[in-house]
């Protein structure tokens, strides 16, 4: 990572971009009054954020803090920026979104934490439920708030709509109907077998509501009487009324009262005509698995969608948003065309990898990553630009389990093993320079596969051979073609624990398998002939990576240790001592390691020097892995001690779902460095020729922008003296900028602590004063820092004085001629 100009060690790593999660699945996604943005709610372990999402440049746009209790509920105003908020502690918020200033707070009168808001379609009246039952109506004109009694249990649905309060209890599972404005109960809604979790308004006065007893329910509300009663084979999540531009895009034309939209259990959403004799659904958009309509057995449609059941969605503007169960969220236009798909939450993220190049332009890249779930997340990075954290989520053929590790091959092949013991080869095939043509097509398993979780993956750079390790513990060596893998030979019980790792050596002929049991073995690739033995950690090794450029192995485990070996007599040739268990590793040229650890920083080391080279905080938590992207310019000579490429980027995941995107900016720090010491004796000397020509207004504008607290200061001193006055002149004060007043103020604080120096400092605080008001002073975030030691030392000097010239007076006295 150094550059060949750069002293050997000198490493700058930087971090250029982040994917960060913004939403917890299970909680609601709310739209904004102005049809571009939406608010998310992330709770963790500290409490709860709420994030406004840009959802045209996918983008978080504003995070809403100040929430140290944990979230129960959030409800958005369809007419303005109001946002409110529920906490553990019973207290009703409102916030600002966009501004992100808080509004008022209140007691809600509740006695259970309160799990669902809402807001009228004004923004004037807000509804509160809890998990006791009870229901409270409050007008924000004038705080009036109104009990709604009569539920039983936890509510499922909460609505304010057309002047109507809609509440679906959860033990009977009957929806009630409340007048908005006297809380006096109108009707119910009774038919539902399970918990309601969606109603919709449609035209001429009827309703849909939807259910987890796998029904939509048809109702009048003129009279609150069931209309009809439609099976829907599948559990539901949210219902809405169908955008009418969506609907039309996709040919369904209009229709009488509207179309319903559902979705739920199996992850397809589904377009329904309620409002003829036939019920039935018109389109039924699936995962491209060949599923057709369903309802009335009329013919349907099929159009790929991401995988994951839906939690919830949303009409946005003229288009349509959607959450699933997975984390991902989708948005797609009014025409009907999926215009982004981003992860608002990634799990414990295990694995990442650089993938292969897309399009003619070779250097955009996919980057891949698993989270702890069957889902593979795509994203795209285009070298010079931050990375596109707009997400394409696979899910691969036959992976119902978490995927554990991924390898990719040459040939944009891909192989993966999850949970159940199978190792899967997979192609990625990618039509244009979009996320949206992505996708994994399955070649074929490896036979037989794994009794065991397969724990490591490993391949040759041709991509015609690859290993695979169980927590058995057992390794296969396999080849792989253009049908799938298929084994050549296999090891049992190579060490006494499960093997952690595998990495195979840049020509093709050792593998190197890390264990639980703290050593590393060698093999030799095909045969898996036994080759030697490494041992010395203390604990289980984790990860292991060959250099590129020596007969070197690099090793790292959870006794904060990086061993590098040499390969030619098996020996420890450097230990890396850390303070932290490191878990992932990777080659920087043959003189430089970096390493991620259980702590989540990101550190680079220096192996001849056995030493940290360069530490970034990186992750909350454990940083599991890292991986190159394989843009490093290579160095003149990278074989020589202590050069490396240059200009790389890097990834890293771990286990607060973040990826982090690092780039090594080791030229761009030794230019800056060389350029601003060039500037600092640049104005040295020209604060030398100031001073030398008596300039010295202009003198100490210079010297407290370059912070040099003494120079200043004798400055001062000349300039108290040239005054004739003994005070320092406060329109040379007035002319200064306010930040070098602000530093005046700050080294006056400091000269104030010295009885030698506490003149000039009073000098400069008695024009300070006479130019800025004290309402101005105590504005300054360094003023109330500064200000008690100030006072103090004031004092102090003013006694001091006073003392002073007491002892004056009296020895004028004594001096004084008697006989006067």
């Amino acid at each position: 990572m150094t550059s060949a100009s750069s002293p050997p060690d000198e490493v700058e790593l930087r971090q250029v971009s982040e994917l960060r999660p913004f939403h917890s699945p299970g909680s609601a996604i709310h739209a904004g009054h102005d049809g571009r943005h939406v608010i998310c709610q992330r709770n963790t372990s500290d409490g709860s954020s709420l994030f406004v999402v840009d959802t045209t440049d996918c983008g978080i746009h504003r995070e809403l803090v100040g929430q140290t209790e944990k979230v129960t509920a959030v409800a958005v105003s369809p007419a303005d920026s109001a946002v409110y908020t529920a906490n553990k502690e019973l207290l009703l918020r409102r916030w600002d979104w966009q501004t992100g200033e808080t509004g008022s707070t209140w007691r809600s009168f509740h006695r259970s934490p309160i799990t669902l808001l809402a807001v009228s379609e004004d923004g004037r009246r807000l509804a509160s439920g809890s998990s006791d039952g009870a229901v409270r109506l409050w007008d924000r004109g004038n705080g009036d708030t109104r009990p709604c009694r009569g539920h039983s249990g936890l509510l499922s649905l909460l609505r304010l709509a057309a002047g109507q309060l809609f509440s679906a209890d959860g033990h009977d599972y009957r929806v009630r109907v409340w007048s908005a404005t006297s809380a006096e109960l109108s009707g119910a809604l009774e038919g539902h077998q399970s918990a309601v979790t969606g109603l919709c308004l449609m035209d001429e006065g009827w309703a849909v509501t939807s259910g987890r007893d796998q029904v939509l329910i048809v109702w009048q509300l003129s009279n609150y009487s069931r209309l009809a009663t439609v099976p829907t084979d599948e559990s539901l999540e949210c219902c809405i009324r169908a955008p009418a531009g969506l609907a039309e895009s996709l040919g369904l034309g209009a229709v009488a009262g509207g179309l319903v939209l559902t979705g739920g259990q199996s992850g397809r959403l589904k377009f329904w005509d309620l409002s003829s004799s036939r019920r039935r659904c018109l389109l039924e958009l699936s995962r491209g698995d060949g599923g057709q309509s369903g309802g009335g057995g009329g013919g349907g449609e099929s159009a790929e969608y991401s995988p994951g059941s839906v939690q919830c969605a949303l009409t946005l503007g003229d288009g349509l948003l959607v959450a699933r169960q997975a984390g991902s969220v989708e948005l797609y236009s009014g025409s009907g065309r999926l215009e982004a798909e981003w992860c608002g939450a990634l799990g414990e993220v295990t694995c990442v990898l650089a993938g292969p190049p897309i399009g003619d332009a070779s250097a955009t890249r996919l980057l891949l990553a698993t989270d702890s779930g069957p889902f593979l997340r795509v994203f795209l990075w285009r070298p010079g630009d931050s990375a596109d954290w707009r997400c394409r989520s696979l899910q691969l053929h036959g992976e119902l389990d978490s995927l554990i590790c991924c390898s990719l091959l040459p040939g944009n092949r891909l192989l993966t093993a999850a949970k159940g013991g199978r190792v899967r080869l997979h192609r990625l095939e990618v039509a244009g320079q979009s996320l949206a043509g992505v996708r994994a097509v399955h070649i074929g398993d490896l036979e037989p596969g794994h009794e065991g979780h397969v724990t490591a993956l490993a391949a040759t750079a041709d991509g015609n051979m690859a290993a695979s390790a169980c927590e058995t513990p057992v390794i296969k060596a396999f080849r792989v073609t253009d049908s799938g893998p298929t084994v050549v030979a296999m090891v049992t019980r190579p060490h006494e624990k499960a093997v952690n790792c595998l990495a195979v050596s840049p020509n093709d002929t050792l593998l190197a398998a890390g264990s639980r049991d703290k050593s590393v073995s060698l093999w030799s690739l095909p045969k898996l002939r036994p080759i030697g033995r490494l041992s010395g950690h203390k604990r289980g090794v984790w990860s292991v990576k060959f250099s590129r450029h020596q007969q070197l192995l690099a090793s790292v485990s959870a006794d904060c240790c990086a061993r590098v070996w040499d390969l030619r007599d098996l020996s420890c040739h450097r230990c890396l001592q850390g303070d932290h268990p490191l878990y992932d590793l990777d080659w920087l040229g043959s003189q430089h390691l970096v390493t991620v650890d259980q702590s989540g920083l990101v550190r680079v080391w220096s192996v001849r020097d056995r030493a940290p080279v360069a530490t970034r905080e990186g992750h909350n938590g454990r940083a599991w892995c890292i991986a190159s992207l394989g843009d490093a310019a290579p160095a003149a000579d990278a074989t020589d001690e202590g050069t490396s490429g240059s200009g790389g980027h890097w990834l890293t995941g771990g286990e607060d779902g973040r990826l982090l995107l690092w780039r090594d900016a080791t030229a761009e720090a030794v230019a800056e460095r060389a350029e601003a010491r060039a500037d600092a004796l640049a104005r040295e000397q020209r604060l030398q020729n100031l001073l030398g020509s008596g300039r010295l207004a202009e003198a100490l504008a210079l010297a407290l922008s370059l912070a040099q607290p003494s120079r200043a200061r004798g400055i001062v001193a000349d300039l108290v003296a040239a005054s004739g006055c003994g005070r320092l002149d406060p329109e040379l004060v007035r002319g200064l900028d306010e930040p070098l007043q602000q530093r005046l103020l700050e080294f006056s604080a400091g000269w104030n602590s010295n009885s030698r120096t506490c003149h000039e400092a009073q000098c400069a605080l008695h024009a300070l004063l006479l130019v800025r008001t004290p309402q101005q002073l105590l504005a300054w975030p360094s003023v109330r820092r500064h200000l008690p030691a100030l006072l103090a030392f004031t004092e102090r000097h003013e006694r001091r004085a006073q003392q002073l010239a007491a002892c004056r007076h009296l020895i004028r006295l004594l001096a004084a001629d008697p006989a006067a």
